[in-house]
């Protein structure tokens, strides 16, 4: 890798690289100096060994080695967390971009939750599926609410049996594994994605909803929370409950049309623009000096 950089680092004005942990950003930032931006999505220090490799990463590594590289965040709070280890880190944070060309909005909605995930038990759906129960059953004029669930895993038959102990069978869907764009079809129409996972920092399917124009409905355990938070998305709060889900329906139009309205910036056509200006405006014209 190292002598492949330095032989054709001439070729493109910059590069890219996934996370300020890594032997390979070290590399290509030992090569390439200001003419790498470093992803950064991690805000916080990963846990293996006690978060003994993490924490000398940071604190040695970083900031003595890979200082002259800027540094762009996922999201906020990421930002948040690189900027304890080097001043080299752009204000712009630049999302995983989705795929606009099958995920886009639709005018219609349907009277449906969605829910886009492997059935396991760290993603929490047992806690949406009971706050779905309750909504249907104490909310009368949502009684004709459906939940989709998309996707696979060891906890499918838990979960069918739970919506059964919940008296929500007739209401609760599982779709199984699904194609992107059949998917796409689904999640385009839904009045909002459930999230409520008890370990997942970084969700794709975020970004994906929302270019969607779906709002979401999100614990605070996502580092999208904040981001969803700031531009009325939807709902993202701890221990959230059937209450939300009300309001996310009563506030559908407003989700929807925020969603809308930032779309183009979450595309991977607009993320790749986002990073392109991050780079025309903070980098190259201290490449230039």
């Amino acid at each position: 890798m190292n002598r492949w950089i330095k032989e054709n680092s001439s070729q493109f004005d910059f590069a890219i690289a996934s996370e300020a942990f890594a032997v390979s950003s070290l590399i290509a930032s030992r090569c390439l100096g200001r003419k790498l931006i470093i992803w950064q999505e991690m805000d916080i220090h990963q846990r293996k060994f006690f978060k003994i490799p993490a924490r000398f990463w940071y604190n040695i590594i970083v900031p003595l080695f890979m200082r002259k590289s800027r540094v762009v965040a996922r999201s906020e709070r990421a930002r948040k967390f690189i900027s304890q280890y080097t001043h080299n880190v752009s204000k712009t944070c630049v999302d995983h971009g989705a795929n606009g060309a099958i995920l886009f909005p639709s005018d219609e909605v349907k009277r449906h939750f969605i829910i886009v995930s492997r059935l396991i038990a760290a993603k929490g759906i047992d806690i949406s599926i009971k706050s779905f129960a309750t909504l249907i059953h104490n909310y009368p004029q949502y009684a004709d609410f459906k939940l989709l669930i998309i996707g696979d895993g060891d906890y499918c038959e838990t979960l069918k049996e739970l919506a059964r102990q919940q008296n929500v069978e007739g209401s609760v869907q599982f779709h199984g594994f699904m194609r992107h764009e059949e998917m796409a079809l689904m999640l385009r129409t839904a009045t909002a994605m459930l999230i409520n996972t008890l370990h997942d920092l970084n969700m794709v399917s975020i970004p994906e909803a929302i270019i969607s124009g779906t709002p979401i409905i999100s614990n605070t355990i996502p580092t999208s929370a904040p981001f969803i938070q700031e531009h009325e998305l939807g709902v993202a709060r701890a221990n959230w409950d059937e209450t939300d889900l009300a309001k996310a329906i009563e506030n559908y139009p407003t989700y929807h049309a925020n969603c809308v309205s930032i779309r183009d910036t979450l595309t991977n056509n607009g993320c790749a623009r986002t990073m392109v200006k991050v780079f025309e405006t903070e980098i190259l014209p201290k490449l230039n000096h």
